[in-house]
């Protein structure tokens, strides 16, 4: 599960670009039919497009990682106590064989 510090930040970010760009937009306006503009403008819509998925995608990731790390600790802690039970388990037996012997 996403943090909202997270959203905030790529929230934040995203913000900061959409910003730029109308700004971008606003100051073509200035020039009248510039191909290179329009060029700039299409490549920074490209860019803020990408920025933006490789942040969601980055977020999925992390919650993923997260999510292998519980599992994880999970998983060890259970077979810690499984292999202390079965230390126990062996010494009792080992106990019970000395004793009979």
């Amino acid at each position: 599960m996403r943090k909202t510090a997270d959203d905030l930040i790529i929230k934040a970010d995203l913000s900061l670009l959409y910003s730029i760009l109308g700004e971008f937009v606003e100051i073509s306006k200035l020039f009248e039919d510039s191909k290179d503009m329009v060029k700039l403008l299409q490549k920074l819509d490209r860019f803020v497009s990408i920025h933006e998925t490789r942040c969601n995608d980055l977020l999925l990731l992390k919650d993923k990682v997260e999510d292998a790390r519980t599992e994880y600790q999970s998983l060890s802690y259970k077979y810690k106590g499984t292999k202390e039970a079965l230390e126990q388990l062996r010494e009792a037996h080992n106990q019970l064989l000395n004793s009979k012997l």
